[in-house]
């Protein structure tokens, strides 16, 4: 019963004798796009790691099936990293063109992951080696679980600098199950030498490389180099030398997810 107006032309006027009812439009011509909040997402990180494994352009469609995205969440950091000068883009694909600025950028946002849980196993050596290797042989049984090895055990195993002690992972709900049994882990608040962190996403195996002995696996460099650059001195000491050893010859020439 109130009288009203717009700016796309529709009103609604009645008063002494006088009605007068418009309805022009019921979409709003001054919209503005939702912009993407943040490009360093879980998803949208998937589409950055895909660009930044290749040098060539690539198209849409191809980047949302390798990284598991709708084709509009690939529009939204396509206007974003063209925005920001890090990629172009022309008929033939989107490209990076600065991947070390994109990657410096994505660093200085990168919180460290969640401790899902910690503890102490009573192997080491060689004999905590096997227990892994046969852990990740029974996880390949269970399909879309997650299980990394993570952080500084991926940086000691291809890119040696700092020696701390422990191992680190990246596991879901099942497969802490899992690596609590196998490597007879039980809980400690001190002297722990296992720590589990949470994934942030469903699908961190999409970046993943291959450790020896198979079948185990850990993050890919990106994921390794921004978990250890988001913890203390130590732990970017470690992520500047796999920077240097690995990442910056990968970045210029893309980076090989199957190494």
């Amino acid at each position: 019963g109130q009288g009203w107006m717009d700016l796309a032309g529709n009103c609604f006027l009645s008063f002494a004798g006088i009605h007068i009812e418009i309805e022009k439009t019921d979409v709003n011509p001054f919209g503005t796009r939702r912009k993407q909040k943040s490009v360093f997402s879980p998803k949208s990180s998937r589409i950055l790691k895909v660009l930044l494994a290749e040098r060539r352009p690539l198209r849409g469609n191809e980047i949302a099936s390798r990284a598991h995205v709708s084709t509009a969440q690939v529009s939204k950091i396509r206007e974003v990293l063209i925005d920001r000068e890090w990629a172009t883009s022309d008929p033939s694909g989107l490209r990076v063109v600065k991947p070390i600025e994109l990657l410096q950028a994505w660093r200085e946002e990168r919180q460290a992951p969640d401790l899902l849980a910690q503890g102490y196993t009573i192997y080491h050596g060689a004999a905590l080696d096997t227990h892994i290797q046969t852990l990740f042989m029974k996880s390949k049984t269970t399909p879309f679980n997650t299980l990394l090895l993570a952080g500084h055990s991926v940086a000691r195993r291809i890119a040696p600098y700092a020696r701390v002690p422990g191992e680190f992972f990246y596991a879901d709900r099942h497969s802490l199950e899992l690596l609590e049994d196998f490597l007879r882990l039980e809980p400690s608040d001190m002297g722990a030498n296992v720590f589990v962190y949470e994934p942030e996403d469903d699908m961190m195996q999409l970046d993943s490389i291959a450790i020896s002995p198979d079948p185990v696996r850990g993050t890919g460099l990106i994921q390794t180099y921004l978990d250890l650059s988001a913890m203390g001195d130590r732990d970017r000491e470690a992520a500047d030398h796999l920077f240097s050893e690995k990442l910056a010859r990968a970045l210029g020439t893309g980076i090989n997810r199957h190494d």
